[in-house]
């Protein structure tokens, strides 16, 4: 199929160079993960919104910048005061063998995946209203 050997040969050869171009090119990966949202925010801005004027849509955009950031650190910090890191939780071991916890150390991390699900959602719906 001959789309399919393009596009092996554009995405896949590149990854296997030597040097640093592999490296190079998940770096750029991973960071336009944290930064593409953000300029997208910004055309969102202009388009649904319809913020024409440049200084306006900047400071729009300004503004949401920096209660996302916010919600960001905050939704951080509670999760870390409300859900123990696996560092801090009780080891099974603690007092008992090894295979008298598993069951009980599972239902720890399930709750604690359901809270930090729970966190999640409440805070993307909070700075939903905030940024509103």
């Amino acid at each position: 199929w001959p789309v399919g050997k393009l596009v092996k040969k554009a995405y896949m050869l590149p990854a296997q160079l030597e040097g640093g171009f592999p490296k190079a090119c998940l770096c750029l990966f991973v960071f336009s993960l944290g930064t593409a949202p953000m300029f997208f925010l910004l055309l969102m801005v202009r388009d649904l919104i319809g913020i024409q004027d440049p200084v306006a849509m900047q400071l729009q955009f300004s503004i949401i910048s920096i209660v996302f950031f916010i919600s960001a650190a905050t939704a951080t910090m509670a999760e870390k005061l409300i859900i123990p890191s696996s560092s801090e939780e009780p080891s099974a071991e603690a007092g008992a063998d090894a295979g008298a916890g598993g069951g009980e150390r599972h239902s720890q991390q399930r709750k604690a995946l359901v809270l930090r699900w729970q966190l999640m959602v409440w805070s993307i719906v909070l700075f939903g209203v905030v940024a509103a």
